[in-house]
């Protein structure tokens, strides 16, 4: 078992400690000089503060020991001097615990709120360098950071090189709206440091010249000094492809049915004016009323078909609707 106290520090501990064991050395000098043979009671004590105070930053409420030490000293010297405890001596060697603790507890609360911070930054970062969607950190002159899923989805290097790119120079020309890309750009990261956020559609552009959809999600917050923004792009040509296979699968799906069904409702008609006029017998119209459920019966197996043949060719309809449509 290890019994020397000093070994369970650092090495930036110990020469802390080695530190104030020469100034508690010097204070314990001037009180034996100054207070013992001198007889002077204050003045010198000044320099106690120093060594307690340092004492508090370094090592928090645990300093209180050496203020202790020191204050016992100051009023033991104090006595065989002057005969009696005096108040002073007594009243000088509280404010010694007093400052002492006080300082200790502050540096306590300070370590403290630096460790969480701290590790709020190292969750911050954490999310950062693994998140799937590509993260960008922009002020009013450009890009300066960004995440290594940015660098992968636009087909980038390094993060300098990315740096020297501005919005638009990651865009086409144009957007699908008509508007250019480069005032478009601007006026979205004008709006969101006005705003403190912007979330639109954009379609953006690989460097090797791929365009594909994206989902952008502005948000400003202060970095420091300054104003930044923190954009978020998510690239959504998955989904884009999966909701365009639905629309055309919904289109396909209302071409084939609007002609059977306008049939079946032109036969309905037909069948309701002959019972107006008097001219459908009982049973026929519970024949010719047999002969249309069956063509909807038809239909609809026709149309169940027809979604399983969708849901298996269409690899682009996602998962959970192949299911709905197979039945």
């Amino acid at each position: 078992m290890n019994m020397n106290p000093l070994l369970s520090f650092n090495a930036d501990e110990k020469s802390k400690m080695f530190i104030l064991y020469i100034l508690t050395i010097v204070c314990i000098f001037l009180e034996i000089v100054m207070h013992f043979y001198l007889g002077v009671e204050a003045g010198y004590t000044h320099f106690f503060y120093v060594v307690l105070i340092l004492a508090g930053i370094w090592f928090q409420r645990k300093a209180v020991i050496l203020a202790l030490c020191l204050a016992t000293t100051h009023i033991t010297i104090g006595y065989f001097v002057f005969a009696e405890a005096l108040w002073v001596p007594i009243l000088r060697s509280a404010m010694f615990v007093i400052v002492t603790l006080l300082v200790g507890t502050l540096s306590e609360e300070l370590k403290q709120t630096e460790a969480t911070v701290k590790e709020n930054e190292a969750r911050f970062r954490a999310i950062y360098e693994g998140s799937n969607d590509a993260i960008m950190l922009l002020n009013e002159k450009g890009f300066f950071d960004c995440n290594p899923r940015t660098l992968q989805m636009f087909g980038v290097k390094t993060k300098e090189d990315f740096c020297r790119f501005h919005p638009a120079d990651l865009s086409p020309p144009s957007q699908p709206g008509g508007h250019e890309s480069l005032p478009a750009a601007g006026e979205h990261i004008e709006a969101a440091f006005r705003n403190g956020s912007r979330h639109f559609e954009w379609i953006h552009r690989r460097t090797n010249g791929e365009d594909f959809p994206a989902e952008v999600l502005m948000s400003a917050f202060d970095w420091g000094k300054e104003r930044v923004l923190q954009s978020t792009v998510r690239d959504v040509s998955e989904r884009k492809r999966a909701e365009a296979a639905l629309l055309a699968y919904i289109s396909e799906m209302a071409m084939r049915l609007k002609i059977p069904v306008e049939i079946i409702r032109d036969n309905i008609q037909e069948i309701t004016d002959l019972i107006n006029r008097g001219k459908l017998t009982k049973e026929e119209m519970v024949i010719m009323l047999e002969g249309q459920v069956r063509n909807a019966t038809q239909i609809a197996a026709n149309v169940q078909e027809f979604q399983k043949a969708i849901a298996e060719k269409n690899e682009d309809i996602p998962e959970a609707y192949r299911k709905f449509l197979k039945g």
